[in-house]
């Protein structure tokens, strides 16, 4: 049987999505609920998933890597910075273990040598393009 995973691979060229509408609504017939959205000012353009939750029945399968491969992979091609707040609010085992998942990808903690003071959350990790 092929885990979802390997699934997604297979089927990664097909996510060509032209909005993040349509991103968002993909992952969440996959069963990952999220309300990932992109936000924009004067001098600032960036997606921020403010919740991201893989429903119980699909948890271990790499869904949750799969959905952020699939993040990062949309905000780099469009040149946007990804921002979030980690919570264990949605049943994240501990706090602890989600942030070191979100390093994995690249994420950052806004503080010490990394803190930005343009931004308020608490992870961010830029874009690998730069879109002007």
């Amino acid at each position: 049987m092929i885990s979802f995973k390997e699934y997604f691979l297979l089927q990664e060229e097909n996510n060509n999505y032209n909005s993040i509408d349509e991103f968002r609504e993909y992952w969440n017939s996959q069963g990952v609920k999220n309300m990932t959205d992109i936000y924009s000012g004067i001098s600032y353009k960036y997606i921020r998933p403010v919740q991201i939750e893989v429903a119980k029945d699909k948890r271990k399968q790499g869904l949750g890597t799969a959905f952020m491969e699939d993040l990062i992979r949309f905000a780099d091609e469009r040149g946007l910075q990804i921002r979030l707040n980690p919570s264990d609010e949605l049943g994240a085992t501990s706090l602890g273990r989600l942030e070191r998942f979100y390093k994995r990808f690249g994420l950052v903690k806004n503080s010490g040598r990394n803190k930005d003071f343009s931004i308020s959350e608490r992870f961010y990790r830029d874009s690998k393009n730069k879109v002007k």
